[in-house]
């Protein structure tokens, strides 16, 4: 990848939830889509990136997602900057 030249870490999927604030349920089902699609492969406590192409090009999709639903939900609660 591109900051390690690793394509493979170990984490589990708790500590992947944790870090990220959400239910390990929610990490799941995010995993086995990836898994499914191919994008990654996954082992007790290690995930191994298998299309990095097609995990940025999730990963933005979804950022754009998330950042949209938020500011539906959320206009209005912090000041624009």
């Amino acid at each position: 990848m591109s900051r390690t030249d690793a394509c493979e870490f170990a984490m589990t999927q708790e500590q992947l939830a944790e870090m990220l604030g959400v239910r390990r349920t929610f990490v799941t089902g995010v995993v086995k889509k990836l898994r499914d699609e191919g994008t990654i492969a996954t082992r007790r406590g290690v995930f191994t990136v298998k299309d990095e192409d097609m995990l940025r090009r999730t990963a933005c999709e979804r950022t754009t997602a998330i950042k949209n639903y938020l500011d539906t939900v959320l206009y209005g609660t912090y000041p624009s900057g």
